[in-house]
């Protein structure tokens, strides 16, 4: 008969406004192996990092760094801090109190917020309470310019939001309990 045990991930870390949070997803590496490769010969390797290295991310003008890397099993090539524009996804990042811990220490937070990155630049930030969308949403187009900002509440769009089109020109809307209740030039956002 089997027993298998699951282990604790070591957690990576981002920091964001020089404040450090727990990672609660694992970012990627590069497919580029002239940034970072595997070790060879004999590998170290622990059964609580399956992934086999531990990074710490910082944002930098909404821009998606590696700042720190260790690892039994990859060697960077490269100096750090490294510019991670292979990162093309949703960072999940703790943000509030740890809500509840299961037998296996896996945390789940009262707060988080999600960042989306395009070719390492923060595309998407989102925050959520208990599952939910609530507080500020923010869009920016892949120029680093702002699109759109807004806020949540329990889940729904609530209170002003401006869109901001490329050419700069504003669209606001306004949301109560998830419902547009205003249109500006007739067209509904």
């Amino acid at each position: 008969m089997w027993c298998w045990h699951m282990t604790t991930q070591v957690k990576e870390q981002i920091i964001i406004d020089g404040q450090k949070y727990p990672l609660l997803n694992a970012m990627s590496l590069p497919e580029d192996d002239s940034i970072i490769q595997h070790k060879k010969g004999v590998i170290e390797t622990s059964s609580n990092c399956w992934r086999g290295y531990v990074g710490t991310w910082e944002i930098k003008a909404d821009t998606l760094y590696l700042i720190d890397f260790s690892s039994g099993k990859y060697d960077v090539l490269v100096n750090l801090p490294i510019l991670a524009d292979w990162i093309s996804g949703t960072a999940k990042v703790a943000t509030g109190e740890v809500k509840d811990s299961s037998s296996w220490d896996i945390e789940t937070y009262e707060t988080e917020t999600h960042l989306t990155f395009e070719n390492g630049q923060k595309s998407i930030e989102e925050n959520y309470k208990n599952g939910k969308l609530n507080g500020e949403w923010l869009a920016w187009y892949d120029n680093g310019k702002q699109k759109t900002r807004g806020n949540y509440l329990d889940g729904k769009k609530d209170g002003a939001w401006t869109h901001l089109w490329e050419d700069g020109c504003p669209l606001i809307t306004l949301w109560k309990n998830g419902e547009n209740i205003t249109y500006e030039n007739d067209i509904p956002f």
